[in-house]
């Protein structure tokens, strides 16, 4: 009888997942800002209930959406925490089976999605700046020269008067 117990898989999904985490630790202030808009959203929610004002439906869905996106990551920490216990007993014990070792290599894709996802928020929210500032330059830059324009078209019409 032939083994499936392919023990670079683990090896190498032991490895990782701490690099992750390691990457994740240190690309922490995401997860402050994150955890701090929830914080204050639900404060705010807190408030306008206790005042008896009807919550807004935009303000409703921030809140689910921030806590469903927290509830999410957590979830795959969790996971990959545990896929980790599991890469690391399955070594120790030259065995596994066809549950685990999907559970593992799922669980290291959920974390390489996160770890990949802070990077890429943080170069949209900097694009989306970019673009933001650049209209608002233009926008400023046309209004300028509008203004410009007429300033210099009743300079020339008031000397046409004069003469």
């Amino acid at each position: 009888m032939t083994s499936t117990f392919n023990e670079n898989f683990y090896i190498v999904t032991a490895t990782v997942n701490p690099i992750f985490f390691l990457a994740l630790t240190l690309q922490g202030t995401f997860y402050n800002s994150i955890i701090s808009k929830i914080h204050d959203g639900v404060n705010a929610l807190a408030a306008t209930t206790a005042a008896g004002a009807k919550i807004s439906d935009k303000d409703m869905a921030k809140g689910l959406f921030g806590f469903s996106a927290f509830c999410f990551a957590l979830a795959i920490l969790l996971a990959a925490f545990s896929a980790e216990l599991f890469a690391l007993l399955a070594l120790y014990d030259r065995s596994d089976d066809s549950y685990g070792r999907e559970f593992v290599f799922w669980s290291t894709i959920g974390m390489l999605s996160l770890t990949a996802t802070i990077p890429a928020v943080a170069a949209m929210r900097g694009y989306y700046e970019l673009v933001s500032a650049i209209i608002n330059g233009m926008t400023k830059t046309r209004k300028n020269l509008q203004a410009i324009g007429s300033s210099q078209e009743s300079k020339e019409g008031g000397e046409g008067t004069d003469s």
